[in-house]
């Protein structure tokens, strides 16, 4: 494996014009166990007008296995217009701050001239190698992996075919400081824009799990938002705090006692108690919504079942996802909330991926297989009305993009208009939607509180 830190892409040249650069054969591949920081979210990108000047990247074809030889077909000259970094999240920042412990995968994403978008081998070099080693890894789609070294502060310079990003990194003490430590309001914000805010939220005589701090929930936001991604290409913002999902405590004023016969209005109670809190003051509140989990009671059973509401949602502004009752899955709170592994997603991920489609505003009433604020035309589908059976395959999001994201219906509101999405359609290469595991627990009923 190459230290990238002084790492030259190899590029060819033909015809007076670039040839994009290829990984050099027998590359020792290395097992490696990389954390990707969960709330990190980079995303520099070349503003304003294509670079007219860039030149030219004439492409050829790829082999369609290790031994064939790649067709005789005369490159196509397209001018690279764009370059940008990608990590997990998504979000636009200035700079990046990481803690000493963490392993953060970037890539490296170009744009076209001819509309494509690739990930690529580019050029990265480190003004400070002392804090920061940059490794090239040799996995497909061209992953770099930073690693701190001592606390301190370097700059980092990405290059291919002409363009140039740099960015400052900073590293901090070790990343246990930011997840151990509980915030009773919302922290600095690292990304700009319209963003979703965890918040754990405890009933007033209820059990602290410390959910908040122990990176459960932080876990979970990352593992509902990359599934999401799986599916549709694209990132929700996510509010983070030196690159972790900021989560803030919030204990209610009210008891358990008190809230037993809210049944499915807790929703609102969640709402209320967040806007008489520290968050409503926050800089950029107007941009948030809110990723609440809550402990505490919910009411009691639905008619259809024994099952308990799972989780609910005010559009526009608030999804909840309620840790009490709706299964007992032999876990803390109830199920697998975040489990161990921030890329497992289980019954609480879904849940919340379901109520963040409702804070999107899905489903209008205009949609063809509309059922309220519900579809009725797929068991899978992630919006599905009702009590859900057991499912024999796992959820998917509007499978024919015919109801609530991705449609062409005019004047019916489509989730993938939001601005919670951190960029346009299509615009991820398929190499990196996170394919999560999927977790027992995700294929399991559950009913939903918005009528």
């Amino acid at each position: 494996m190459k230290d990238a830190a002084n790492w030259t892409v190899p590029i060819l040249r033909l015809n007076g014009c670039l040839q994009r650069g290829i990984r050099p054969t027998g590359a020792r591949v290395v097992q490696r166990s990389v954390l990707t920081v969960a709330g990190i979210a980079v995303l520099l990108a070349c503003g304003g007008e294509p670079d007219v000047t860039a030149p030219l990247v004439p492409r050829t074809p790829r082999s369609t296995s290790d031994t064939a030889p790649a067709p005789s077909i005369a490159p196509q000259q397209v001018e690279v217009t764009g370059l940008i970094l990608v990590a997990r999240l998504g979000g636009r920042v200035h700079d990046i701050r990481m803690r000493l412990g963490e392993v953060t995968t970037l890539w490296a994403r170009a744009y076209f001239s001819d509309g494509s978008v690739e990930t690529v081998l580019a050029d990265w070099d480190v003004s400070n190698p002392a804090v920061l080693k940059v490794i090239q890894e040799p996995y497909d789609h061209n992953p770099v992996s930073l690693e701190p070294r001592v606390e301190g502060t370097t700059t980092v310079t990405v290059t291919y075919g002409g363009l140039t990003r740099a960015f400052k990194l900073t590293v901090k003490g070790s990343l246990s400081d930011v997840i151990s430590r509980r915030s009773l309001e919302d922290r600095r914000d690292d990304v700009e824009g319209p963003q979703v805010h965890a918040v754990y939220a405890i009933v007033a005589d209820g059990v602290d799990e410390e959910l908040d701090r122990n990176g459960r929930i932080a876990n979970s936001v990352s593992a509902a938002v990359d599934w999401i991604a799986s599916q549709t290409g694209r990132r929700l913002r996510v509010d983070t705090y030196r690159g972790e999902p900021d989560v803030t405590f919030l204990r209610l004023r009210r008891s358990q006692a008190s809230l037993w016969s809210q049944r499915d209005s807790i929703v609102s109670v969640l709402d209320d108690a967040i806007r008489t809190s520290p968050l409503a003051s926050a800089e950029n509140a107007e941009d948030k919504v809110y990723a609440v989990y809550y402990s505490g009671p919910t009411g009691v059973a639905v008619e259809e079942g024994p099952l308990q509401v799972a989780g609910s949602a005010i559009p526009g502004r608030l999804a909840a996802v309620y840790l009490w009752g709706a299964h007992n899955l032999g876990e803390p709170s109830g199920g697998v909330l975040g489990d161990r592994n921030y890329h497992e997603v289980g019954f609480h991920e879904i849940v919340l991926a379901h109520e963040l489609f409702h804070v999107m505003e899905a489903v209008d009433a205009c949609a063809p297989n509309a059922d309220g604020p519900h579809v009725d035309d797929d068991r899978s589908d992630l919006m599905y009305v009702g009590v859900q059976s057991v499912r024999d395959r796992m959820a998917v999001i509007d499978r024919n993009r015919d109801d609530y994201y991705g449609h062409d219906i005019p004047g019916c509101t489509d989730a993938e208009d939001s601005a919670l999405w951190d960029d346009g359609p299509g615009r991820m290469s398929a190499a990196l939607r996170l394919a999560p595991r999927i977790l027992p627990s995700a294929r399991l009923p559950f009913v939903c509180g918005v009528r």
